[in-house]
């Protein structure tokens, strides 16, 4: 086929395709808007219910988590966040400071505001840390054991007695009046007796 046909034939494809993508643009009621929203909807029910779909969604997934350029990018990107951390630690300039202020708290409001990403959030740290948690169970406890075992108990008792010792006084006042006022009710029956 002639060059300049195949070029006429490309340019009224791309129109055609560009008319209609306006048109479903301008108008919400397009019946391809509804035949896409359908077939969203039931791939939605698919992935969520159908075996084989669930494993190549598994399958797709974790081709892509391993495939080398996303774990190229990604380490990029983790080289070049924590580089320019370095940098601003180091070198502290009030406009980027201030740039990853305004950053963290553009997220945080944005998380506190959508309680939906809040609770997906929540729950996302939830299974992050009862999986940590799980996997280094043994580590923990045995950096509790050594960590309690190396406390001295006179400093210990000190610290633990600075820290809620208007309490203990209190448990302290009021054990002695109770144990005093049951003494004082005890000799009374049995003198009555």
């Amino acid at each position: 086929m002639p060059e300049q046909v195949d070029e006429a034939i490309a340019a009224k494809i791309v129109r055609a395709i560009d008319r209609t993508l306006k048109q479903i643009q301008e108008n919400p009621d397009h019946p391809m808007r509804a035949r896409f929203d359908t077939a969203i909807h039931e791939f939605i029910h698919r992935l969520n219910s159908s075996p084989e779909v669930i494993a190549r969604a598994e399958a797709l997934k974790l081709e892509i988590l391993n495939a080398e350029m996303v774990r190229g990018f990604s380490r990029g990107l983790w080289d070049d966040l924590r580089a320019a951390l370095i940098r601003i630690a180091e070198a502290p300039d009030a406009r980027a400071i201030d740039t990853v202020a305004h950053g963290v708290t553009t997220v945080a409001t944005s998380v506190k505001d959508d309680p939906e990403l809040l609770a997906k959030l929540e729950d996302w740290m939830i299974e992050a840390v009862s999986e940590l948690i799980e996997r280094y169970r043994g580590e923990v406890a045995a950096l509790i054991e050594d960590t309690v075992g190396g406390w001295d108990p006179q400093m210990t008792s000190r610290r633990i007695e600075l820290a809620v010792g208007a309490d203990l006084q209190y448990v302290r006042i009021n054990g002695t009046l109770v144990g005093g006022l049951a003494g004082l009710l005890i000799y009374s029956i049995m003198q009555l007796f």
